[in-house]
């Protein structure tokens, strides 16, 4: 799970309002995976705007749509008005110019593990890993939340 646009927010925001959002969004996942997963799912923080869960697949449509409905019941907490109004976010770079971005979006990528199908976890991983960069296109390229199944 990716926080799409997140660098754009945080130069818009700072950092501490990024951390905000951060913990806005941990909040969100633990509180869908506790009324929406198993007892066993696990959730973790893996780097700046990443994070995992790890779930049964009965459990995941329920989780995915859960996550997109209440990450866009934050935009009204960790957005100011004009940001609002316009629907994408203004911020300026180190050398003075002004760039705009798409809101903040989820991108998911949903791995199904078989038996016997990754010889090793790094494997998993890397194709996570792919996975992740084609949702995080999508949501480049509609402007909307993401999830792609591998």
């Amino acid at each position: 799970i990716d926080i799409h646009n997140f660098k754009a927010y945080n130069l818009k925001y700072g950092f501490e309002q990024g951390d905000q959002v951060l913990k806005l969004f941990s909040a969100t996942l633990r509180s869908v995976v506790k009324t929406h997963g198993h007892n066993k799912d696990f959730l973790s923080h893996i780097t700046c705007d990443d994070f995992v869960i790890i779930s049964f697949v009965d459990n995941v449509a329920r989780i995915i749509e859960n996550i997109f409905s209440l990450f866009g019941d934050l935009k009204y907490k960790i957005y100011d008005e004009e940001t609002l109004n316009l629907g994408h976010i203004v911020y300026t770079i180190d050398s003075g110019v002004e760039l705009k971005s798409d809101l903040l979006r989820i991108a998911i990528s949903v791995i199904k593990v078989d038996e016997g199908k990754y010889k090793h976890y790094a494997e998993l991983i890397t194709f996570a890993k792919e996975m992740l960069a084609v949702a995080k296109t999508k949501c480049k390229e509609t402007g909307s939340n993401q999830v792609v199944y591998g």
